[in-house]
């Protein structure tokens, strides 16, 4: 518990220092899933710090974790975080794979919202490699979840890649429109990173139109 609280508290060093207390004590007890949490902890860790290779071995490790346990929730999400550092790492491929097998334990499950992460993960590869046409049907399912199910990190997000997407095609009224829903559910949560992120591709919209 005290090392989460360092976490999100971005004392990312003593966050590292309780999980490690944390081990022995967990592995002693045979607690394989707390175990397995630990590890994904630190791969978030790790990953925010930029230290990809760290991260992944993190990851992979509460994967493996994860499937002696037999926890396939678990184990989807780790396929997923797994996904997202070969994306940031530039290998699509790669990331595509991991991402389409945790899809397919999500979806064995009927776990929604983590239907959506990857959908949204996906759709991004796609919008990176120029294809939109296969980007919009994902994001399109990620709306009908967001539907039903509250997840304003992730409509967020969706409305992001929306308003990427309408960039690219110059359709500069909608991808106001979609970066400024965005905006609003990234003030709501305080997410200072996001509602950076979302004024620049609000400000290059204006610089397109002249204003």
């Amino acid at each position: 518990m005290k090392g989460g609280a360092f976490y999100f508290r971005s004392e990312y060093d003593s966050a590292l220092d309780y999980f490690d207390s944390s081990f022995s004590l967990y592995e002693a007890a045979g607690n394989l899933k707390a175990v397995s949490s630990k590890y994904g902890n630190m791969g978030n860790i790790y990953t925010d710090q930029g230290d990809y290779t760290k991260g992944i071995d993190s990851y992979m490790r509460s994967l493996k974790a994860h499937e002696k346990n037999g926890y396939r929730r678990g184990m989807a999400t780790q396929l997923n975080n797994i996904g997202i550092v070969n994306k940031d790492l530039g290998d699509n491929k790669e990331a595509m794979r991991y991402l389409e097998e945790a899809l397919v334990i999500h979806k064995e499950l009927n776990y929604e919202i983590g239907q959506a992460d990857c959908y949204l993960n996906m759709a991004e590869i796609h919008i990176r490699e120029g294809n939109q046409d296969l980007a919009i049907p994902l994001l399109d399912q990620c709306a009908e979840i967001y539907k039903t199910i509250e997840d304003t990190q992730g409509k967020a997000l969706m409305y992001n890649f929306y308003g990427l997407i309408d960039f690219k095609v110059k359709e500069y009224d909608k991808e106001l429109a979609n970066y400024s829903q965005a905006l609003s559910l990234q003030r709501e949560m305080g997410d200072d990173q996001y509602m950076a992120n979302s004024m620049v591709e609000i400000g290059r919209v204006y610089m397109e139109l002249g204003k």
